[in-house]
């Protein structure tokens, strides 16, 4: 009979405990809640850009491969432009433009997703110049055809 009056406290602490940790973790409370959410996260990405800002991420990360070149390994550099493009390529659909005005870009962006995806891992110049190449030549597409 003991037994069972201690187990039955040791639920009854433990439901308490789970009940105070989760309202430490949702943050109970009312204005302290409010000021929490308003803040921004540290560490975490800004709000999704605009097409004018992706397309300056996009060619910053070009200009500075092109100034610095590329790190060893370059697979990582590549990782932000390849993600850049897609990114553009998803504010690009979104900007409702006339079908077709971006039909070059796009070509460009599938020719640079195929050829990164196919790098397996390699880092010898055929294998950059595969990806560099495409990404040269739709940061120049971009050049002559300004999206901002």
């Amino acid at each position: 009979m003991i037994l069972v009056v201690i187990m039955g406290w040791g639920k009854i602490v433990a439901v308490l405990l789970a009940a105070v940790a989760v309202a430490g973790v949702s943050g109970c409370g009312g204005e302290g809640h409010v000021e929490a959410e308003s803040k921004p996260s540290a560490g975490l990405p800004d709000a999704e850009p605009t097409l004018d800002e992706a397309v300056t991420r996009y060619q910053d990360d070009l200009s500075a491969l092109r100034a610095d070149g590329c790190p060893s390994p370059c697979f990582v550099a590549f990782i932000e432009v390849y993600q850049n493009s897609q990114r553009m390529r998803g504010l690009m659909d979104a900007s409702g433009a006339a079908p077709g005005v971006y039909t070059e870009a796009y070509a460009l962006m599938d020719e640079l997703q195929q050829n990164f995806m196919g790098l397996d891992g390699q880092d010898t110049e055929a294998a950059r110049a595969s990806v560099l190449d495409p990404a040269n030549d739709l940061d120049q597409w971009l050049e002559d055809n300004p999206v901002k």
